[in-house]
C-alpha cells in the first residue's frame, strides 16, 4: 500500500504524471538516432580517405551542434504545447537521477567514440559490443520501470535485449552498439510521439491568457 504522506512516493507519482506527454522519450530517441547517424559512418569510412582520418575528430562537433539545436527546440515545444496544459512547473532532478543521467551519457559517448577509434582492433571483444549495449539499455529501462511504475519500459528493455542478441548473431562487431542505439532511438521516438499525440488530445490548455515567456518555477 502506498503512503500518500511519503515525499518520495508523492514525487514518484508526480513524475509519472509529468512524463505522460512523451516528450522525454521522444527527445532521448532522437538523441540516440543522432548518435547512431553521426558516429556509425565513421565505422565504415576507409582509413586512407580524408574523412576516414578526421571523422573521429569532427563527429563530436556535429553532435554538439545537433544537441544545441535540440535544446533550443525543446524550450519552444515545452512553452508552446506542454506548459499551457500542465502548468509552469518543472521538477528539479534528484542528485541520484543527475548522476545516473551523466553516467549514461558518458558511457554512450565512450561507446560511440570507441566504435570509431577501435574499429580495427580488439577482434575478440568487438563481437559482443552490441550485446553489451543491449544489456546496458535493458538494465536502465528495467530500473526506470520499477522505480517510477512505468510498465511500458519493460517492453523497451526486452527490445534492447533482442537487438543486442541480433547484432551478436549477425556479427556486427563494434558497430553493433551503434545499431542497438539506433534501433532503441527509433522505438523511443515512436513511442514518445504516440504518447505526445494522446497527451495533446486528452489535456486542454489551462489558460489562454497565461504568459509563455515566464521561466517555470522549480519544485
Amino acid at each position: 500500500m502506498n503512503d500518500a504522506s511519503d515525499p518520495n512516493e508523492a514525487r514518484v507519482r508526480s513524475l509519472r504524471r509529468w512524463s505522460e506527454n512523451g516528450l522525454e522519450e521522444m527527445t532521448l530517441g532522437v538523441l540516440f538516432c543522432l548518435f547512431c547517424g553521426i558516429f556509425l559512418p565513421g565505422y565504415w569510412l576507409p582509413n586512407g580517405t580524408f574523412l576516414g582520418q578526421h571523422y573521429a575528430t569532427l563527429s563530436p562537433y556535429f553532435l554538439a551542434a545537433c544537441a544545441v539545436a535540440m535544446v533550443l527546440t525543446l524550450k519552444k515545444v515545452r512553452a508552446r504545447f506542454i506548459y499551457p496544459r500542465t502548468g509552469y512547473v518543472v521538477f528539479r532532478p534528484a542528485a541520484s537521477r543527475i548522476w545516473i543521467a551523466v553516467a549514461g551519457q558518458g558511457i554512450a559517448a565512450a561507446m560511440a567514440l570507441a566504435a570509431v577509434y577501435w574499429r580495427s582492433s580488439l577482434p575478440d571483444l568487438s563481437r559482443a559490443w552490441g550485446l553489451a549495449a543491449g544489456l546496458l539499455f535493458a538494465a536502465c529501462f528495467f530500473w526506470g520501470g520499477v522505480t517510477y511504475g512505468l510498465p511500458y519500459f519493460n517492453w523497451l528493455a526486452a527490445l534492447s535485449l533482442l537487438l543486442g542478441a541480433a547484432t551478436l548473431a549477425a556479427g556486427a562487431g563494434i558497430g553493433g552498439a551503434m545499431w542497438v542505439m539506433g534501433g532503441m532511438g527509433v522505438a523511443l521516438a515512436t513511442d514518445g510521439a504516440l504518447r505526445m499525440q494522446r497527451f495533446l488530445k486528452t489535456y486542454r490548455i489551462v489558460s489562454d491568457g497565461q504568459s509563455l515567456s515566464e521561466d517555470p518555477p522549480h519544485a
